[in-house]
């Protein structure tokens, strides 16, 4: 059985790009694990972004919501996410992720052989293809992390405010770093799934697995979502 994918998403003040956000991290996800789901947790947003969440929950049945109602600490945004979400392995993308989607493979692959993976944005460089040395500063926020969520009940428990990769690590989980510029070379050889409204990845799972059959290419819903997003 596949592995459970639970992705958190904080947003603010997008009521023009979360609709595209959440289009895209739902096919991507679907890419990986036949269980998943999308928890948007609107982090104390002043325009309408709450209202274009609601209704994007109502088109996608994998997407959940959480609207907080002022602007809360990374803890807190993310324990809200946690007590919304139950996959085995949890995706985290920051508020202000600057990396785009490629990484997420990688990622993915990388917790086969370990608990904890981050991708860290890119440092600029002028040195053409030499690659930026390694971060040293473990503050600086992550594009996305992922984690086995076992591995979360000691920060769960101790209700720490500290990033849980940070946490994690000084409680001596390794942590894997993967190249924010990932490419194809890292995408896994794995099924792909229609993200539909209306149609459920997980109630879906038993027949492709029984039947072999591989589902028909995803339908495209970008430019819906963009036209409904910016109908704001």
């Amino acid at each position: 059985m596949k592995i459970s994918l639970s992705a958190l998403a904080p947003v603010y003040n997008c009521q023009a790009t979360v609709g595209l956000l959440a289009s895209q991290l739902l096919e991507h996800l679907a890419e990986l694990s036949y269980r998943f789901e999308l928890v948007i947790i609107d982090n104390g947003s002043t325009d309408a972004t709450a209202e274009v969440i609601s209704d994007l929950a109502v088109l996608y049945p994998q997407l959940s919501r959480v609207v907080l109602a002022e602007r809360s600490s990374w803890a807190e945004v993310v324990r809200a996410g946690l007590r919304q979400s139950s996959g085995e392995i949890v995706l985290h993308r920051s508020e202000h992720c600057r990396s785009g989607f490629s990484s997420l493979p990688g990622l993915w692959q990388a917790m086969r052989l370990g608990d904890v993976a981050v991708v860290r944005p890119a440092r600029p460089s002028t040195l053409g293809l030499i690659p930026p040395l390694p971060l040293e500063d473990e503050a600086v926020e992550s594009d996305w992390q992922m984690v086995r969520r076992c591995a979360l009940d000691g920060w769960m428990r101790t209700r720490s405010k500290r990033d849980w990769v940070s946490f994690l690590t000084a409680r001596g989980y390794a942590v894997q770093e993967i190249d924010a510029r990932n490419r194809a070379a890292h995408v896994l050889p794995q099924p792909k799934m229609a993200v539909q409204p209306g149609a459920c990845v997980a109630a879906a799972q038993p027949h492709a697995e029984k039947t072999g059959h591989r589902p028909t290419r995803r339908p495209n819903y970008l430019d819906r979502l963009r036209s409904f997003a910016w109908g704001e």
